[in-house]
């Protein structure tokens, strides 16, 4: 390689004062080379020149950071910089022997990209000038055009543009490593609002990934409310303005949007610059506690907030009151801040149950209570309350805030269901006496009646006809058997009338003991169909008991179950003219049931279930074809339920019906 250097210490220098402006010129061309040197020296700017004749040697110069001064043979003045740092400029023919074109100028930028390069050119190659400054050229020279003055101003130029440019970068990268390590998004957009730099923080907001996919993107077209979009984005700019985004992902927030625009010298917009700051927290805890102020606004109870302090007298001044406050006491809100609790109290306040809540409060815990308020016309009145500490961040209690309801009517309700209750269990007393007197006075005498009649019927049956015995003609042995028969049945009807009665109200007052254990339900049935067999005979009617091969465990009483039987198969033969009654003990649906079936009357579907109300039966009124009490039924449904089982009817009228009853299952182990 070969170079040579000229300086003239007597011009001005680029730089600061006594530095002198490195120019590495690379030039094929020794005429044009000698051309420039001479410009250079003549011109106004003090300059020390380094020429090589091809890109490569300019390569290794700019690699290496060393000018020709450092080579053997090369001098510097005293006030040159050393000679191991880059030139401060390259002046770069486009024509060079081992390079051509744009080429040579992206190898030099690759080389050295703090160097500003001025390329010189012919005056035919302008395209490729500006071509050679879009691949990253400062400046270009046309050396047809070249004078000292041109080429010493244009060399300062691109050192003072290359230096003003790296300051930028250097603002630009500061101002990029700030706002990438802001949570708020940051952007700036240009006069059409289309994005030209947004930060990650955005992009997250977006849902656009990363930064550089927003570039070029219209702003507000991420405003989830089309109307917004005029709006904003204007010439007077926005302050903290919150808007509705929609993301790419389809995710909505709430953002606080602040722009500022910058405007050229004739006051068009150049740029909007702004922040967009996810308030969708704030938003939605502003909006709880709307929706919290309105509701305690709107509450039924009364709300009380106090301060924290003092709780020695007088105590801590009211802070807020609520409707319903000012419509239990009588006191506005007005009348209340600044007062205390304590305006409330009066003779008949509880003076223990106030030392319980200054305890509560002393110990910052919650607390609940009744006592006696007295309202602002002086009227006393009930009141239930609960008090809670507010605590701050710190955990320190900042306010007390007290939830008050008035319970006088229903302390005055308590205590009328309270002597009604012992009212209640007064009556109850007295309709237990009754039920055991009504057992002892009645059913004894009945008894009685019903021996007398039946030792009557047996007499007078047993006797001859009456001219074969001597009896005082004024007595009919047939009328008194009629009458004792009479008597007898009569007898029955009463003492069933009553066993109902006792029994229904035993179960109602849960006055009978049902033990259950494991009972046999074939075994059962077969012995109340055994017993009731004589009667159904009698009518003509024929009682059949299925009870398979084994036994049918369910729990219950057998008491309790012998008068469920007896008041269903009773009925069953009562109800039927002709035909027959069938009872059946089977397994069903995880229950042990019982089924009474006969060829009755039936009657309605639509009304057999008030058969099991007091009272009911198939046919009513005085003039009623069967007799019989309607308490049959309802005694076994309630001894059915108290059991855990159930009871249902299949019926239709002229037909028959069919009563199940279900029982739950014993166990294995519990009927064996």
């Amino acid at each position: 390689m070969h170079g040579s250097s000229s300086s003239d210490n007597s011009k001005t220098s680029p730089h600061s004062e006594g530095e002198v402006l490195q120019v590495l010129l690379v030039e094929d061309n020794p005429g044009d080379a000698r051309l420039f040197k001479e410009y250079l020296a003549e011109g106004p700017v003090e300059a020390s020149l380094q020429h090589e004749e091809t890109l490569e040697d300019c390569l290794e110069t700019l690699r290496e950071g060393r000018t020709q001064n450092e080579r053997p043979g090369n001098e510097r003045s005293g006030n040159e910089r050393p000679r191991d740092q880059e030139p401060d400029v390259l002046a770069l023919d486009l024509g060079l022997p081992d390079s051509d074109g744009i080429e040579t100028v992206k190898a030099a930028v690759a080389a050295a990209p703090a160097v500003p390069i001025v390329v010189l050119t012919g005056r035919d190659d302008l395209q490729a000038a500006l071509k050679a400054q879009e691949a990253g050229a400062m400046e270009y020279l046309q050396k047809e055009e070249l004078t000292p003055a041109l080429v010493g101003r244009t060399l300062r130029w691109s050192v003072q543009r290359r230096g003003m440019q790296a300051k930028l970068q250097q603002r630009d990268a500061w101002i990029r490593s700030i706002t990438e390590r802001l949570s708020a998004g940051v952007f700036r957009a240009g006069p059409t609002g289309r994005i030209e730099y947004a930060n990650e923080a955005l992009a997250e907001m977006l849902g656009a990934g990363q930064a550089d996919q927003l570039i070029g993107k219209d702003l507000t077209g991420f405003y989830a409310d089309p109307t917004d979009r005029g709006r904003i984005l204007a010439k007077e700019g926005a302050s903290e303005v919150e808007i509705e985004f929609g993301g790419q992902g389809g995710s909505v927030f709430v953002g606080l949007l602040s722009v500022t625009v910058a405007y050229d010298e004739n006051g068009t917009v150049v740029h909007y610059d702004g922040t967009v700051t996810d308030i969708t927290g704030r938003v939605r805890r502003k909006k709880q506690l709307r929706m919290l102020s309105e509701a305690v606004e709107q509450a039924a109870e009364s709300v009380i907030i106090t301060e924290a302090r003092p709780l020695n007298e007088p105590g801590p001044q009211i802070q807020y009151v609520n409707s319903a406050y000012e419509e239990m006491t009588g006191y506005s809100e007005a009348e209340m801040i600044g007062e205390t609790p304590r305006v409330l109290q009066g003779p008949e306040t509880d003076r223990e149950v106030l030392d319980s809540l200054r305890e509560a409060l002393e110990a910052g815990e919650e607390w609940q209570g009744e006592t006696i308020n007295y309202r602002k016309d002086g009227a006393p009145y009930r009141v239930q309350w609960n008090v809670a500490p507010v605590r701050g961040k710190d955990g320190e209690i900042e306010h007390w805030v007290s939830v008050q309801r008035d319970v006088t009517e229903r302390k005055e309700r308590e205590q009328e269901l309270v002597e009604a209750k012992r009212e209640a269990q007064r009556m109850n007393q007295l309709k237990s006496a009754f039920l055991a007197n009504m057992s002892h006075e009645i059913r004894t005498p009945l008894t009685s009646i019903l021996g007398f009649a039946e030792a009557i019927g047996e007499e007078a049956g047993s006797a001859g006809e009456p001219e074969e015995i001597d009896l005082p003609e004024e007595i009919d042995l047939a009328a008194l058997r009629r009458f004792s028969s009479l008597i007898e049945r009569s007898g029955h009807r009463l003492m069933s009338t009553l066993t109902g009665v006792l029994n229904l109200s035993k179960l109602q007052a849960g006055e009978m003991n049902l033990d259950l254990r494991p009972v046999d339900l074939a075994t059962e049935a077969e012995e109340v169909a055994r017993e009731l067999r004589p009667r159904a005979e009698k009518n003509g009617i024929e009682l059949k008991a299925e009870t398979g091969d084994g036994p049918v465990w369910a729990r219950a009483d057998a008491g309790g179950l012998q008068i469920a039987l007896r008041n269903l198969l009773s009925n069953a033969i009562k109800y039927t003219e002709e035909g027959e009654v069938r009872v059946r003990a089977r397994r069903a649906e995880n229950m042990a049931a019982v089924e009474v079936e006969d060829t009755g009357i039936g009657m309605d579907s639509e009304t057999a279930q008030e058969l099991f109300e007091a009272f009911k039966q198939a046919s009513e009124g005085v003039g009623r074809e069967y007799e019989g009490t309607g308490l049959g039924l309802t005694v076994t449904k309630e001894v059915l339920d108290q059991m855990g089982g159930s009871i249902e009817v299949e019926t239709e009228k002229g037909e028959g019906s069919r009563f199940t009853v279900r029982l739950p299952v014993a166990g294995q182990a519990e009927g064996a």
